[in-house]
């Protein structure tokens, strides 16, 4: 497929190899930038590089927009994540407004207002595109998700490089989405509480959780029409069957615990689940996730993959979606409907919007010098990166033409033809290895 060249492409091009080759800024203050400008004891911050959450409980914090203060608040401040705790020096972060004023209750970056905002650092994203780019895709089509902006981060006026700013989900999930209760999916489907109301009791909390657990019985227990009635009654299904679209779309190689379940009860008083992805680093993959383990349900599955375009088969209710001729050909119909809504134009506007969010930066030396201790090892080097992201943008549209013409074929088969069954000792081995992945992982 041949990139099509657009004028205004060319000239973002140019003003950032302008920039970069006749001296970088050192710190980000232009139109179209946000910076968090966070100060705190010189031990702290040295102790922000540990190998485990670190809490820093009174930093202080202003933040940038264009180059104008537009916030100062005191924050409390604490290191997160998995990966990036153990093996980066550029730290995922979480920090919280210790205001009370409406001011500065929650705090502001662009789009982004959050009591709890996550500082994405995401060492393993190249300037964190994939999740910029996956979560607009993703609220294209309509599936839950929220705000994520650009920022830099600086500490005691040493620059920490290029962030990605949102809500942390669970808070978001309770005060945007006005959800009871928040649960996340882990290892072998196992269901974390995250966060509840403070209205909800614990008797009320065991209800919800005890509802979820009812829909993975109803996946591996019933068929047909009765499955994706089952499963309707309670769950957002066709929220769930789009972010399963989307997946296959960028290929999602994370593991299947990225996605969180919340709940509240509509007029009826009845339990509503709906989904809410999360940690987008692994996506436009190479393979699915855990194909290099022997006996793991994904190995060997890139025929399956291609035909019922689906990119994990490791829960049990992407299983079931697989399996079951009903549920399949209901995913089918989803599928037809995403990518009527995911057009050309809107792939387009999607990358552009991302693209122009991101260029400002690209001036900045400290955020080209992030590359080095991030995965890459390396300086960012602009051109690449706006390069890499017309690679991806060019995938999703080449991705959406072969599902569009696989759907056509599908068109003309029997409902449900596609659906195929796993081994029961395949799901038992890879259970197995899920819960030994879930055991390290604690």
């Amino acid at each position: 497929m041949k990139n099509k060249i657009h004028f205004k492409s060319v000239l973002l091009t140019l003003s950032v190899i302008f920039a970069t080759s006749f001296g970088a800024q050192a710190m980000v203050n232009g139109k179209g930038t946000l910076r968090i400008d966070i100060q705190m004891p010189e031990q702290e911050q040295k102790d922000l590089l540990r190998s485990e959450r670190t809490d820093v409980p009174a930093a202080q914090a202003k933040i940038y927009k264009d180059g104008e203060l537009t916030q100062e608040t005191e924050i409390n401040l604490h290191s997160r994540g998995q990966s990036s705790l153990k093996e980066y020096d550029r730290k995922n972060m979480e920090a919280k407004s210790n205001s009370e004023d409406d001011k500065n209750k929650k705090l502001h970056t662009g789009s982004v207002k959050a009591k709890e905002m996550i500082l994405s650092a995401s060492p393993e994203d190249y300037l964190v595109t994939k999740n910029m780019l996956v979560y607009r895709l993703y609220k294209a089509v309509n599936v839950p998700t929220m705000n994520t902006e650009y920022a830099e981060v600086t500490i005691n006026g040493k620059s920490q490089g290029l962030y990605m700013t949102s809500s942390s989900a669970a808070e978001h999930l309770i005060l945007e989405e006005d959800a009871e209760v928040v649960f996340r999916r882990r290892y072998a489907d196992f269901i974390e509480l995250k966060k509840a109301k403070k209205s909800l009791s614990e008797a009320d909390i065991k209800a919800y959780e005890s509802k979820l657990a009812d829909l993975y019985k109803i996946a591996t227990t019933q068929k047909g029409e009765e499955l994706v009635a089952g499963l309707s009654k309670n769950f957002n299904v066709d929220h769930y069957l789009r972010w399963l679209a989307v997946n296959y779309i960028v290929k999602n190689s994370d593991y299947f615990d990225e996605v969180f379940f919340f709940a509240k009860k509509d007029k009826n008083n009845e339990m509503q689940f709906d989904i809410f992805p999360w940690d987008l680093d692994d996506t436009f993959a190479e393979q699915m996730h855990g194909m290099g383990l022997p006996g793991y349900i994904n190995r060997h599955q890139e025929g399956r993959s291609q035909r019922q375009m689906l990119y994990s088969f490791e829960s049990q209710l992407d299983q079931a979606v697989s399996q079951d001729r009903v549920l399949l050909t209901k995913y089918f119909n989803v599928l037809k409907e995403v990518v009527a809504e995911l057009s050309d134009d809107k792939v387009d506007h999607i990358f552009g919007t991302v693209k122009n969010k991101l260029i400002p930066y690209l001036a900045d030396a400290d955020i080209l010098n992030g590359g080095l201790i991030d995965i890459q090892k390396s300086v960012h080097d602009p051109v690449s990166v706006l390069a890499d992201m017309e690679i991806k943008r060019d995938l999703v549209k080449s991705r959406l033409a072969e599902m569009r013409a696989e759907l056509a074929v599908i068109a003309t088969e029997n409902p449900g033809e596609r659906a195929k069954s796993f081994s029961k000792f395949r799901k038992k081995i890879s259970r197995i290895e899920q819960k030994i992945m879930r055991q390290m992982s604690q």
